[in-house]
């Protein structure tokens, strides 16, 4: 399966935690393919041994998209055709089975072609929609490829898995009824994250530390931090806002700096607790998501979140009642918005209040918050998972 090799990345964070998880790879050999696009003029790579199975890792020419947004299927197969070699070639050195590609953009199009080249069973996991992230951009103008692109992944895979009902309902409506084998499976949460919350207070701070983790595309709404941002510090001041971003443009940075925002380094996965517990409530206001693990990562450290009703992760808060943290970014006030913070910030310090005054009460709900939100957030979805995989792989070939 490929994934990728960013530190802040939700599809890389899915990919390890599906690869690592024991009652996964005690069944399954997983390879993972990392190739990042570089300036390189050839693909370069290593495979290395891992405790789930192997890693290919190296580089690959940087993949030219802005010739292709014109392009028709065939001409996309044809201006591909070295990227797809490449993994035709790792697929025949790994002695393949099947295929995972994650996401529906050009480089897992590259893998997926190559599977099929290869006569192997590919299942989508369906992580992004390409043409409604798009709709959010200022490249509109690419809209006919990204349709043409997400088609091959429609018309190519023998099965799929969505991370929410939401993802699952908008493919549907733009591309028609599915007739391959398909599942709902929400993200899960990597088990270090719950275990970090147990012994965090709260903070105290005068004014509220509000935190932000999103990348620079218009769907995640950025433009809504500079504006928060800067109406806070020309007219309120009453909140710090804190920001992990990746690959901050200059006149983003500068303008970020200005209105006062702290902005802080990417930073591996498994930094990211540290990251959460220095705040008092994370913001999710993006368009759109198919899922937000950033959401319920931040929830299992025992931190609230505020966050767009149009995300996948939605589903999860109201099935556990957390549905209070929902907020309608798109018609915000700015006190409105205060308000919702101080509001959800108070419920979460005073649940930490009336238990740090008994230790013992304070272990039983940690213990059972930990049961709570795994329960809440794998759903059983290794269960799913493996089950689904077991229609995807002949069952002569699990372990």
């Amino acid at each position: 399966m490929n994934t990728q090799p960013f530190k802040v990345a939700g599809i890389a964070r899915v990919v390890n935690n599906m690869v690592t998880d024991p009652l996964l790879h005690e069944h399954f050999s997983f390879v993972t393919v990392d190739l990042e696009d570089t300036s390189c003029d050839e693909s370069t790579y290593r495979s290395v041994e891992t405790a789930f199975g192997k890693e290919v890792v190296g580089n690959i020419p940087r993949i030219p998209a802005d010739e292709m947004i014109h392009s028709s299927y065939d001409e996309l197969v044809q201006q591909n055709d070295y990227y797809i070699q490449v993994y035709e070639k790792i697929i025949a050195e790994e002695e393949i089975d099947a295929v995972v590609v994650n996401g529906t953009y050009i480089v897992p199009r590259c893998l997926l072609q190559a599977a099929k080249r290869a006569n192997l069973p590919v299942m989508t996991y369906y992580h992004g929609i390409l043409t409604k992230e798009i709709s959010f951009s200022d490249k509109k103008d690419l809209l006919p490829f990204c349709e043409i692109l997400e088609k091959t992944f429609i018309s190519d895979s023998d099965s799929f898995i969505f991370p929410s009902n939401l993802t699952h309902r908008l493919v549907e409506k733009k591309f028609g009824v599915l007739h391959q084998p398909h599942v709902v499976i929400p993200n899960g949460v990597p088990e270090s994250f719950f275990e970090y919350g147990e012994d965090m207070i709260p903070l105290g701070a005068e004014k509220k530390q509000v935190g932000f983790v999103m990348s620079r595309s218009k769907v995640k709404n950025k433009d809504f931090v500079l504006s928060f941002a800067k109406e806070n510090k020309e007219k309120w001041n009453v909140v710090d806002i804190h920001l992990i971003s990746r690959r901050i443009g200059d006149k983003d940075k500068k303008l970020l700096d200005s209105y006062g925002v702290i902005i802080h380094n990417e930073r591996e996965h498994s930094d990211l607790p540290h990251f959460f517990s220095s705040l008092d409530i994370l913001l999710s206001p993006s368009y759109f998501e198919t899922y937000g693990n950033i959401v319920q990562e931040c929830l299992a450290c025992w931190v609230p979140v505020l966050v767009s009703a149009t995300m996948g992760v939605c589903e999860i808060l109201r099935k556990i009642g957390l549905e209070g943290m929902i907020y309608d970014f798109h018609h915000y006030s700015f006190h409105s918005l205060v308000e919702a913070i101080d509001e959800v910030v108070k419920n979460n310090e005073t649940s930490y209040t009336r238990l740090l005054s008994d230790e013992v009460a304070l272990g039983i709900v940690n213990k059972k918050r930990k049961q709570f939100l795994e329960t809440a957030f794998h759903v059983s979805r290794w269960t799913l998972l493996k089950s689904f995989f077991y229609r995807l792989v002949p069952s002569s070939l699990v372990k």
